[in-house]
């Protein structure tokens, strides 16, 4: 064929502002929802899997789907939560609307809220 088919990309760039109000409307809406939860800490003394789940349990969120926000990159808690089906981790800095709208609850540390006001105001 002289002039055949060629591929195309059909995405669209969203504009950065955009992505900003999603996410803080998606937040907005599970505030309002009463499915955030704001930790101290986590307290976790080595990565097992039993402390993450007797957390998850004492703050009453073992049904669904959980999205632990994290400040950073920490191994106890991602090796705590590796083995729970129903658990992410996502750190404060990369969070996505996405993952927000896929969880029934968040729980964000409190030292991931002041990151979240720093990398989204």
């Amino acid at each position: 064929m002289v002039f055949g088919p060629h591929p195309r990309s059909y995405a669209q760039r969203l504009p950065r502002q955009m992505k900003r109000l999603a996410l803080c409307g998606a937040l907005t809406s599970k505030l309002d929802d009463g499915a955030v939860r704001v930790v101290d800490g986590f307290g976790l003394e080595g990565p097992k899997t039993r402390d993450m789940v007797a957390i998850i349990e004492a703050l009453g969120r073992s049904g669904g789907r959980v999205l632990i926000v994290a400040p950073g990159t920490d191994e106890t808690l991602l090796l705590s939560a590796r083995n729970l089906p129903r658990v992410e981790v996502i750190r404060a800095d990369s969070l996505n609307v996405v993952a927000v709208l896929n969880a029934d609850t968040l729980l964000i540390e409190q030292s991931a809220l002041s990151r979240m006001e720093e990398v989204y105001a």
